[in-house]
């Protein structure tokens, strides 16, 4: 394989001198209105980056928030108040920012009601995790981690990712130990940080009745 690698890319041009420039992140809003079933709403916020110090409690957060059936968006928004078909967050980082988004696919007629409860749950976050919640996210992330080292393909995938962006390889012994580390300090100071700053809005659907980006906006900041 090596041998193979080296006869088609032995010859490429040597390393350049380049400027890297650095993200930065402006919020800001699209919509696109069309003739569907349902509305989809993306909600985004800067977030760390993969070599950020608060990247693994950023994970947790995103658990805690919309990571699956247990989470706070699913258990109020879906199971509680029947307000959508889907929801959940994701956090995505890169090499020097992130964004943390959270989904939520609905009848057009739900929006009203849904995006000030969406803004509520944000808003009450971080003062308010319970140690379960916390140790049970932290659960989610190691599992997922050791899981994946069963998978050749996840290996490949996540050994190229680290040495493109960090330049070496992680230990799982190492990731979970980070995991381990996430405590209600970090994720109080990181929640405060995310969620105060300038968002994103992304909406597809009929949206007559989805609330204008500036309306969402002081909702999140009041």
């Amino acid at each position: 394989f090596i041998k193979e690698v080296e006869a088609k890319f032995f010859n490429l041009p040597a390393d350049q001198d380049f400027t890297k420039r650095g993200s930065a992140y402006q919020g800001g809003e699209i919509r696109e209105s069309r003739d569907l079933e349902q509305s989809h709403i993306i909600l985004g916020f800067e977030s760390p980056s993969y070599e950020a110090d608060d990247y693994y409690a950023s994970q947790v957060l995103s658990s805690i928030l919309g990571g699956g059936m247990s989470s706070r968006l699913f258990q109020e928004i879906r199971e509680k108040r029947g307000l959508v078909y889907s929801i959940y967050s994701h956090q995505a980082s890169k090499t020097d920012s992130g964004q943390l988004m959270i989904y939520a696919g609905t009848g057009p007629d739900k929006l009203p009601e849904l995006v000030p409860v969406v803004c509520d749950e944000i808003k009450k976050l971080g003062g308010t995790i319970a140690d379960e919640e916390l140790e049970r996210a932290k659960a989610q992330l190691r599992s997922s981690t050791l899981m994946g080292l069963e998978s050749m393909m996840r290996r490949a995938d996540g050994n190229a990712r680290d040495f493109l962006l960090r330049g070496h390889l992680r230990s799982s012994e190492d990731i979970i130990a980070q995991i381990n580390a996430v405590d209600h300090k970090m994720l109080s100071a990181l929640a405060e940080k995310i969620f105060t700053a300038t968002p994103t809005l992304a909406a597809l659907g009929p949206l007559g009745q989805l609330e204008s980006y500036d309306e969402i906006k002081a909702r999140l900041a009041s």
